[in-house]
């Protein structure tokens, strides 16, 4: 799972198709775009206008990195704290699979996007005779926690961006050198992320078949060892 600060969402932003929120100050690819002066946030130093020109530049080196992984997205709205959106939105479109799920926090129905892609390969049963013989994949184990995109603009003063650093330079730099403004001409020939990565490989076909016999009292374990240590942090 990937995060992807996006406050483009975000109505105030105009990202909507149709969406006459506000006074319409430029069109790009067919989408318009209204409130572009304002402050993505309380001491970001950028505006909406900064966030939509970083994206526009750096998509070619973004996307790739995003194709076919879920997203999850940080939304900021004046005068509250932000927050993690996992409802769709009326605006998505058709083509996204998704399916309703009762949250019990806002007592409603929200509508969450499906991720199954591989359903003869995964499965995210709990009960090993209701697997199928899949790998079974426990979502709850990070509690939560995701990883950052390539690039991902963070929601921090100055508006920092995910970006590599080699070891050597690491004494050198701050998260101020890497923001929406400073990273296009950092990335303009070339990709960092791309050129730093390992190359993809693919599970070793025993660790899949371990992934298939993983026993209900292990996963029971790991989940009491996280509960305890949750409550310890709890207690100071």
């Amino acid at each position: 799972m990937f995060a992807l600060a996006a406050w483009c969402v975000d109505h105030r932003l105009g990202c909507r198709q149709g969406d006459q929120m506000g006074k319409v100050e430029e069109t790009r690819d067919g989408v318009a775009l209204t409130n572009l002066s304002q402050p993505l946030f309380d001491g970001a130093g950028a505006t909406k206008r900064d966030l939509v020109n970083y994206l526009d530049v750096v998509r070619d080196r973004i996307l790739p990195h995003l194709r076919e992984r879920p997203l999850s997205v940080m939304r900021v709205r004046p005068g509250r704290p932000p927050f993690m959106q996992k409802n769709l939105p009326k605006y998505t479109p058709d083509w996204i699979p998704r399916t309703r799920v009762w949250a019990a926090a806002s007592r409603r129905e929200i509508s969450y996007a499906r991720c199954g892609d591989r359903p003869d390969l995964a499965t995210t049963a709990f009960i090993r005779e209701d697997r199928s013989g899949k790998v079974f994949i426990d979502s709850t184990r990070a509690g939560g926690a995701t990883v950052v995109s390539a690039y991902s603009p963070r929601l921090r003063p100055g508006v920092p961006v995910s970006f590599p650093v080699p070891w050597d330079l690491l004494p050198s730099v701050t998260p101020a050198d890497f923001t929406i403004q400073t990273a296009p001409a950092l990335v303009a020939a070339a990709d960092p992320w791309a050129d730093g990565m390992p190359p993809a490989q693919r599970l070793p076909a025993d660790l899949i078949a371990e992934g298939r016999t993983i026993p209900v009292a292990r996963v029971q374990a790991m989940q009491e060892g996280k509960r305890r240590a949750r409550a310890r942090r709890a207690a100071g």
